[in-house]
């Protein structure tokens, strides 16, 4: 059985701009997903070479641009 869909103004209303870039606080992303933001960021941590961690951290996976619920990294 799938979960119910998010509405998408839930989704829009967590994307921030900072610096031209969006951004997503990790606390909010993983609410989204329903996971502790523990679990999000040790799943970050454990695959830093995987496509999905590109694309969340940066192209780079630069520490400038990564985010955590209490500000940016």
């Amino acid at each position: 059985m799938s979960a119910p869909a998010i509405p998408l103004a839930s989704i829009e209303n967590r994307i921030l701009l900072i610096r031209g870039q969006k951004v997503m606080i990790d606390a909010d992303l993983a609410e989204l997903y329903g996971v502790p933001t523990k679990r999000l960021n040790e799943q970050l941590t454990s695959s830093p070479t995987s496509a999905s961690d590109r694309r969340l951290r940066g192209k780079e996976g630069d520490s400038c641009c990564a985010t955590t619920s209490s500000g940016l990294a």
